[in-house]
């Protein structure tokens, strides 16, 4: 799949957004791996300023993320996720980070689960960490 993504102004505090608009290009793909019983998917992306607060920093940012799905027994699943960024308005700075899911099906299509993760490098670039735990709920939509 090919496409563009934006953003848009929603942050009523300047702390919490960049204040910027933003668009650019994506490419995602999809892929099951039969002999791991498991679902391959990649996204690549760049977003770049397109209008916004003139006072705040431009924004020049590559993402790109590689994660597999794997649907187990008894109504659980795991995922693995690696998410690589540069921001090129930091001079190019980058970041890696790697996060791990553990979920389970509860009540229809309903899930839960946890998803703890860790900064590889580059803890100071926008949108890294040095950790990070997600706990929440999903709603399944059934297969087409």
């Amino acid at each position: 799949m090919i496409g563009t993504g934006s953003s848009f102004l929603t942050a009523s505090k300047k702390l919490l957004g960049s204040e910027k608009y933003t668009v650019g290009p994506f490419i995602a793909i999809g892929r099951f791996l039969p002999r791991l019983e498991s679902f391959l998917f990649g996204v690549f992306q760049h977003q770049v300023s397109a209008g916004g607060d003139p006072s705040r920093s431009d924004i020049s940012f590559t993402q790109a993320s590689v994660q597999i799905n794997t649907i187990w027994p008894e109504r659980w699943w795991t995922t693995v996720q690696g998410v690589w960024q540069a921001n090129w308005e930091q001079k190019a700075k980058t970041s890696m980070a790697l996060e791990v899911e553990l979920g389970r099906n509860v009540v229809g299509r309903w899930g839960v689960y946890m998803r703890p993760g860790v900064g590889i490098w580059g803890t100071d670039v926008g949108g890294a960490y040095d950790w990070n735990v997600e706990v929440g709920t999903r709603l399944m939509f059934k297969s087409f």
